[in-house]
């Protein structure tokens, strides 16, 4: 159980950084809001669908366990 809260802890981790890294790359290149907005829109069903299978799997391991 250990070991898969750690690869969901390393996705979480993983997907923070990619963000603030575009956002960083937006910012030197005096982006408008609407190139922040558009790069939210693009990620946001990544991030929940992330979320929600790293939900299920520690739901399943804390029932099998």
């Amino acid at each position: 159980m250990l070991i898969l809260l750690l690869v969901v802890l390393i996705v979480s981790l993983i997907e923070a950084l990619y963000v603030m890294k575009k956002c960083v790359d937006l910012k030197k290149q005096n982006a408008p809001d609407s190139e922040y907005k558009k790069l939210i829109n693009n990620i946001s069903p990544v991030f929940t669908i992330t979320t929600a299978i790293s939900i299920i799997i520690l739901i399943i391991s804390y029932f099998v366990i």
